[in-house]
């Protein structure tokens, strides 16, 4: 049962030991592979991650379809916004954070150390609805 695989970019390397598939937004599937490899032991390994690709492909291009959010500040607005909603919940919650740090987070939202007191937040949270941004608080 040979199936159709996705499009895919192929891109080898003398000092790669395995094989690596990456689903880019950009340039799509992206294959990783050590120089030589056989081109029928590559072709039963994709075939084994086929469903995964098409599913990640899809979701891709249903993200991509989505409109995006626009933040029209900067991140010192960013800050004082997050910044608000800190001291808004503390006063709730009755718990002061020793310190605030807004940063570049890739990875996540937002972060706190009980050890050091201090919270962290991605300055991309203002961008998502307030539901949202209270949620991370």
């Amino acid at each position: 049962m040979n199936s159709e695989l996705p499009a895919y970019t192929l891109v080898s390397s003398r000092r790669r030991r395995s094989v690596a598939i990456m689903i880019d937004p950009e340039r799509g599937a992206v294959v990783y592979a050590p120089h030589g490899i056989g081109e029928s032991v590559l072709e039963n390994l994709l075939q084994q991650k086929r469903d995964w690709m098409i599913k990640k492909l899809e979701r891709i291009k249903m993200q991509a379809s989505q409109p995006k959010a626009h933040f029209a500040g900067d991140r010192q607005d960013a800050a004082r916004i997050i910044k608000e909603r800190v001291a808004f919940y503390s006063a709730q919650l009755r718990l002061f954070p020793e310190k605030i740090s807004i940063r570049d987070q890739r990875r996540r939202w937002g972060s706190c150390s009980a050890r050091t007191g201090s919270v962290n937040f991605c300055w991309r949270l203002v961008m998502a609805p307030v539901e949202v941004l209270d949620y991370v608080f």
